[in-house]
């Protein structure tokens, strides 16, 4: 890498109030590349459920799309994100 721009392109999490908010960024240079955000209540059942982004927004290159997931009367969740080409 010829710029020192980890922080910009970092995963973001935060909690308030009673959600939890995810944010990442994804390249858009790259058709082959597929990005999947997923949620799982129990790491030892292997069963993954695919996140719908709340909003998403282009800039330089980049497609910034962020989630919320509640956590008022939800279990533990686990999140992932899953990157394919």
């Amino acid at each position: 890498p010829a710029d020192n721009d980890a922080a910009s392109v970092l995963p973001v999490f935060q909690s308030q109030e009673n959600n939890f908010f995810y944010t990442h960024n994804e390249r858009t240079d790259d058709a082959n590349l597929k990005y999947t955000v997923q949620t799982c209540t129990n790491l030892a059942s292997d069963v993954w459920i695919d996140a719908e982004p709340a909003s998403s927004a282009f800039s330089n290159g980049w497609k910034t799309v962020n989630y919320i997931f509640p956590t008022l009367g939800n279990p533990q969740q686990f999140i992932r994100l899953k990157i394919e080409q």
